[in-house]
Parts: structure tokens; C-alpha cells; sequence
């Protein structure tokens, strides 16, 4: 067996839950191989896609391991520790490692994993090309676009491969803010076009047979499901919801940025369906640090288990034979073609959906198959 030992990574298809690639690293310190779970192939559009994804990451994973890669969390400790002197000048690969464990100590795990497996594919590609001792600031545009080029040849879409060059864009600009570059050589790297993915949403008659069966079944879920509908907040987000982000009196809940995707503030408006359902939570008994659904969905100081709602909720999908591309998210979906459909405009849609611009709203809007109104201009003007 190689050492460190490890098993390989493959893939795990699954038509009612989430698709994820599964390996087994050895963990230095405890001795023993201990399971990992990848969900980024989970984000591709449509089965062909994550079954492209999923050839590419797992020969990816398979390659770490094979080098060593392992856990060694005393290793981990001894570096959080260490005073690091940005006046130094950095190889590429020193100041990648420096970034990457400054994203650990101060964003989520899945964040980091996302940048840190990134970082790690960008300095290997700099070991091939015999660049890894190079200084930082001797990093060029070109040498960035070489490696997504690379990348791209053995397979990379062109939504990964922006994905790829984002992540190293902010890396780099994170450098510059460090003083240990003087300018972000990604800066003005043009992005490749994307084909708008397809998401799916239900509609009025498979809302209203969930409804009968969640409503019957587990109450808990239905009010989970609405939050979803109505303030297009995702899942995990809903989890880390607390009681006092709630704010009845200004009728909005207060999202902080250490809970929400993009790590902004978010403020998401209270309908008079949505004040409804709160109220129907019954949360006065609940203390105010409380989470909103807590385990088994129930508030509490008990934090949601990952993936409980999302496993309940692809039963009911799995007995209404709906399909697997109907999902928990699919709710989100739901809620904003219904909200588009009812008459809101783009800016009110934008602002509850927490979008930094109206472009990533509007791309978002296409993806569910929404387009701007075609009588629009049937009043237009002559001369």
C-alpha cells in the first residue's frame, strides 16, 4: 500500500440527492483513513456535465493523492501560529500557501477547500513549467491565461475555467492588498462565454401536491420550503438563520454577512405570505440566539444537521416521481418565477435575491427560462 495510504476517488451518482465525488485520506495524527466528500460536480448544469466535471476533479483528487497528500492537523496548528512577514519577497509558491491559509482562518470550510484545491492545481502547473522557486512578483498575464489554457486543453469547461480564473484573480488581488505584488497580473483577463444552465422550478400543480404531502407529513418542512419561496434564501443559509435576524416591526430579516453566500449583508423584505408563515413558526418561546430551524427543523440552540431537510424533501420528490432534477433548491426557483410572474420588478427581484448587479439577475432570470415582457413595446411610438 502506498504511503500514506489512501483510496481513490470516484463518483457517486444518485437520481434523488446530491452527486459527489468520495475518497478516503489518511489522517497522520488519528492514524486512520477518514472519508471525504466533494460536492462542486453536484453544481454542473445537467448529468452530461457532471459526468465531464467529475473525469476531470477525480484525476485531479487522484494525483494529490498519489504525491502524499494527507491530514496532519498538528502540522495545520503549528502554522496558524506563525507570524508570516509580508516584506519578504515570496516564490509563487510560498505566497499562494500564505493566501490560501489566510482564506482558511478566515472563511468557511467550502470556501476555502474551493480556493485551496485551485491554489494547489495552479502551483503544480508552475512545478511543470519549472516556476515555482519564481518570485511572485515576477508573474505575468500571460502565465495565468497559459495555465487556464492548459487547463482548458485537458478538458475544462468554459464555466470552470472562469470559475479557475476568478479564483486566482482574487488570490492575486489579495497579494497586491498585502503589498507583496505591486498590481494583479489576472487583472483584465476576458472571461469565455457560458452557456446559461437550465434550472428548474415547479410548477402549480406539483407546488400544490408538496404542499399536501409536506403539510401532512412534516409541517416543519413546509415552513422550511417557504422561506425559500418567499425570501429566495438558500438552504444552507436557512440553517444559520437565527430568531433575531428576524425583525417583525421593519418587516425584514437581517442576514449578516458571516452567514450569507457572498459574505454581504443581505436585507430580505417580508410579504404579508411570508409575516404568515413566521408567525405560524411560533417563535416567541424561542430565545433570541435560538436558530430558526434547528434540529429536526425545530428552533433551538441546536444546529441543522447538513442535508436533513434536503433528504426529506427528495423523498416526497422520489414518491411523487417528479425526477431528480427537482430538488430542494428547485424552491428558490419556484419562488422567483412566481414573484416574476406576479409583476415584481428586476431591481425588487435583485434585491431580495441578494445579486450584486442587475446583469446577475438578469442571467439568472434567462436560466429559469424568463424573459422580459413581448408586448412590451406593442404601444411603442411612431414619427
Amino acid at each position: 500500500m502506498p504511503e500514506p495510504p489512501y483510496k481513490p476517488a470516484r463518483l457517486i451518482e444518485s437520481e434523488t440527492l446530491r452527486w459527489y465525488i468520495v475518497f478516503y485520506v489518511w489522517d497522520a495524527q488519528k492514524g486512520i483513513l477518514v472519508r471525504k466528500r466533494d460536492y462542486e460536480v453536484d453544481k454542473q448544469p445537467n448529468k452530461k456535465a457532471k459526468k465531464a466535471f467529475a473525469e476531470i476533479r477525480i484525476r485531479e483528487i487522484n494525483k494529490m493523492l498519489t504525491n502524499g497528500f494527507h491530514i496532519h492537523e498538528a502540522k495545520h496548528a503549528e502554522q496558524k501560529i506563525i507570524a508570516v512577514n509580508l516584506r519578504n519577497e515570496h516564490t509563487i509558491g510560498q505566497a499562494f500557501k500564505i493566501i490560501v491559509q489566510t482564506i482558511k482562518n478566515s472563511r468557511r470550510l467550502a470556501t476555502f477547500n474551493s480556493y485551496s484545491s485551485i491554489a494547489n492545481l495552479f502551483i503544480a502547473y508552475c512545478k511543470i513549467q519549472g516556476w515555482e522557486k519564481w518570485l511572485i512578483k515576477s508573474l505575468k498575464k500571460e502565465d495565468v491565461i497559459g495555465f487556464l489554457d492548459y487547463k482548458q486543453a485537458n478538458g475544462l469547461n468554459n464555466v470552470t475555467r472562469n470559475k479557475y480564473g476568478s479564483a486566482i484573480k482574487a488570490m492575486l488581488g489579495m497579494m497586491v492588498e498585502r503589498k507583496m505584488i505591486e498590481a494583479n497580473p489576472a487583472a483584465g483577463i476576458k472571461k469565455e462565454p457560458e452557456e446559461i444552465g437550465k434550472n428548474i422550478a415547479y410548477d402549480p400543480d406539483q407546488v400544490k401536491a408538496l404542499k399536501e404531502v409536506m403539510t401532512e407529513k412534516n409541517i416543519r418542512l413546509w415552513y422550511f420550503v417557504q422561506f425559500m419561496f418567499y425570501g429566495f434564501i438558500r438552504p444552507a443559509e436557512i440553517g444559520r438563520l437565527k430568531v433575531n435576524m428576524i425583525d417583525i416591526k421593519n418587516r425584514q430579516i437581517v442576514m449578516p454577512a458571516n452567514i450569507t453566500k457572498n459574505r454581504k449583508i443581505r436585507y430580505v423584505r417580508l410579504s404579508h405570505n411570508f409575516l404568515e408563515v413566521i408567525q405560524a413558526l411560533d417563535l416567541k418561546k424561542a430565545k433570541s440566539n435560538d436558530n430558526v430551524f434547528g434540529k429536526n427543523l425545530h428552533p433551538g440552540n441546536e444546529t441543522l444537521s447538513k442535508n436533513f431537510a434536503g433528504k426529506l424533501h427528495a423523498a416526497i420528490v422520489k414518491q411523487l416521481e417528479y425526477g431528480s432534477d427537482y430538488t430542494l433548491y428547485s424552491w428558490k426557483h419556484t419562488g422567483v418565477v412566481e414573484h416574476y410572474r406576479a409583476g415584481i420588478d428586476i431591481k425588487s427581484l435583485q434585491q431580495q435575491l441578494g445579486h450584486s448587479s442587475l446583469e446577475e439577475t438578469d442571467t439568472y432570470l434567462k436560466s429559469l427560462g424568463l424573459i422580459a415582457d413581448l408586448t412590451a413595446f406593442d404601444n411603442a411610438p411612431s414619427i
